[in-house]
């Protein structure tokens, strides 16, 4: 019980600074994903299939208050969660070198399926140098948050 007190205070957290303050963290046009952060950080804690809805739901939260189709980021966030969660089965993902460089990947693997998403839907996607900007600000910012989230 209270793990999920913690993990419900860290989503409504990353959503508030996401939806509410999304300009505060601009950096060379790339903003950080607060709650791609979180399902990193937090979908190895889970089971694979706990993992995806925890994905699918922090993604639909996103896109609640995005201007995207309903369900592109709820796709990406489950996907990203479901990968996150099988590769932690195979490495020891307590290392902050492995989790910067998972929040990159990750990063750039959400960046591709919105890139086909909005080829499917005539939308615009994030350019590549915005897409690394951010993949870099995600894993600077995951590993503070990792650090965070290992203190509590």
């Amino acid at each position: 019980m209270r793990k999920l007190i913690y993990i419900l205070i860290a989503v409504s957290f990353c959503f508030l600074l996401q939806a509410v303050f999304p300009d505060l963290f601009l950096l060379f046009k790339a903003r950080p994903d607060f709650l791609l952060i979180i399902v990193v950080l937090l979908s190895h804690s889970f089971s694979c299939p706990s993992a995806g809805l925890f994905g699918l739901a922090c993604g639909l939260l996103q896109d609640a208050v995005g201007i995207a189709r309903l369900g592109t980021n709820g796709l990406a966030k489950s996907i990203i969660a479901i990968s996150v969660n099988l590769i932690s089965q195979k490495i020891y993902p307590n290392k902050v070198e492995i989790q910067f460089v998972i929040l990159f990947f990750a990063t750039l693997i959400q960046g591709i399926i919105l890139f086909f998403v909005g080829i499917v839907f005539q939308q615009s996607f994030p350019s590549i140098s915005s897409l690394l900007i951010e993949g870099l600000y995600n894993g600077i910012f995951g590993v503070l948050t990792w650090r965070l989230l290992k203190a509590m």
